[in-house]
């Protein structure tokens, strides 16, 4: 169940980053890409993808994986 809600998760926050990304580009003015929002949201999104990848092998199964699901929230 945790690797099924990390999937959602890491989906919505992809698409949420992209959309955000392409939102900022038609503004006008002075944008920045390296808003500390944006920073985060990538390491979260790489957190994410990471606990994905090792959820899988078995030496990161129960307690590891865990870990490292509770210190993406």
């Amino acid at each position: 169940m945790s690797r099924s809600s990390v999937l959602v998760g890491l989906i919505s926050i992809a698409v949420g980053t992209a959309l955000g990304y392409v939102s900022v580009d038609r503004l006008p003015g002075q944008n920045s890409f390296y808003d500390p929002k944006y920073i985060i949201t990538l390491l979260v999104l790489a957190l994410y993808a990471l606990y994905f990848r090792l959820a899988g092998t078995a030496a990161w199964r129960g307690a590891r994986a865990s870990k490292l699901c509770i210190f993406n929230l």
